[in-house]
């Protein structure tokens, strides 16, 4: 496999970013030997799939071709034929994929492919996977894919008495307008809502839509009142058609969300300063929060650090055409890091997934990787993301406990 050209695909994906809605993007190139024949894009819902252009550019030097794919081709009839029809009638040699499709309609392209004599690859990229994280968890897990937003000073203050209210700085702010342009809806508590009536609207960065606007919590307000139980309230979005939840409250919003293991994934803003008084985020939970692939960026004179609590979906191994045995999970991308936040049975469960995620599956050609956690009360291994009938298989070989 050649990197260059899977993150070519990744970056033609991104050109479907904002018009593809509700469906994932996804990039395709196809490659002859060194030279690219043809590449493409998801653009809208209902409109050509990212292989169906690629390799309707690529002609018919798409015979014998690589073709790379930030997602595996579709397996079925949606608003459009499925792509691993146009695949084969293309005569591509090889799929390389960098990730797998989490959706239970649409999945199992790459097997399909392999079983009709295509040689396949799943990369199991993280950076392919992520580039859809919201809708990976939308699709498997029936909920929004949970942002937690935070600043704070170094000394871990997020509200410092005698100030303007602001601790990060004002480069920090217009990335977090950026982040709201980029969501479906926007939250805090009820708490942050009466003391601060905040906006929560995406200002001066060109916004093409505004999130919905939502408080947590019960009594009147001009935002839209959530009132029910977290997770409850969460699945019910999801049926509205939201796919990304930005969490902009205080700690005790935050506590709420990572003491369920809603958090999918935080980003503290850690602005240069030592207050010395205020209120601190210390949230008092039941375990240490593991964090992954934890990245430090400056913004203006702030640092922002983004870390993963639950990377986004599962990754189901398939099998390459050379070799009928199950392929083994492949190593971490980083080490799993803690700062200092504690958690919820969740975080254990990641933890545990990266150590039971070594193991193959006992009675079938797939190997799982990054979708079995150990409970904290059972030995037996549980799908956390709603695997289908290899990790049923899986689970099962197990035994209960």
């Amino acid at each position: 496999m050649e990197a260059r050209f899977l993150e070519r695909a990744l970056e033609l994906a991104e050109h479907g970013r904002g018009t593809t809605h509700p469906n994932p993007v996804v990039g395709a190139v196809a490659v002859v030997g060194d030279e690219i024949v043809g590449e493409g894009w998801h653009e809208r819902k209902g409109g050509p799939h990212a292989e169906v252009v690629a390799l309707e550019a690529a002609g018919e030097r798409a015979r014998g071709a690589t073709l790379y794919v930030s997602m595996e081709p579709c397996a079925h009839h949606g608003t459009t034929p499925p792509c691993t029809e146009a695949v084969l009638r293309a005569g591509v040699a090889k799929v390389v994929a960098g990730s797998l499709d989490p959706n239970p309609e649409a999945r199992g392209g790459l097997e399909l492919l392999r079983a009709a004599g295509v040689e396949v690859e799943d990369a199991d990229s993280f950076a392919a996977r992520a580039q859809n994280e919201a809708w990976r968890t939308w699709v498997s897990l029936g909920r929004p894919f949970v942002v937690l937003k935070l600043a704070q000073t170094l000394d871990g203050r997020v509200a410092v008495p005698g100030t303007d209210g602001w601790i990060s700085g004002p480069d920090s702010r217009r990335r977090v307008h950026e982040l709201r342009a980029q969501v479906d809806a926007v939250a805090v508590g009820m708490g942050t809502a009466r003391a601060d009536d905040p906006q929560l609207t995406a200002r001066d960065v060109g916004a093409t839509r505004q999130p919905r606007r939502l408080v947590f919590g019960s009594g009147p307000s001009d935002l839209e009142v959530r009132s029910g139980a977290l997770e409850e309230e969460l699945r019910a979005l999801a049926g509205e058609g939201v796919q990304s939840l930005l969490l902009e409250g205080g700690p005790k919003l935050a506590t709420s969300f990572l003491r369920e293991g809603l958090v999918d994934k935080l980003m503290l803003f850690v602005a240069p300063e030592i207050a010395g008084a205020g209120l601190t985020f210390a949230p008092e939970l039941d375990d240490l929060v593991r964090l992954s692939h934890m990245t430090a960026e400056p913004v203006g004179d702030d640092v922002l650090l983004t870390a993963w609590v639950h990377e986004p979906s599962c990754t189901v191994r398939v099998a390459t055409r050379a070799s009928s045995s199950s392929r083994g999970a492949p190593s971490r991308a980083t080490p799993t890091i803690s700062i200092g936040i504690s958690a919820t049975s969740e975080a254990t469960n990641s933890r545990s997934r990266s150590e039971s995620s070594s193991a193959a599956c006992r009675s079938s050609s797939t190997s799982m990787s990054g979708c079995f956690a150990l409970s904290p009360r059972s030995s037996r291994p549980t799908c956390r993301w709603g695997c289908s009938n290899g990790c049923a298989t899986w689970a099962n070989s197990w035994g209960a406990s």
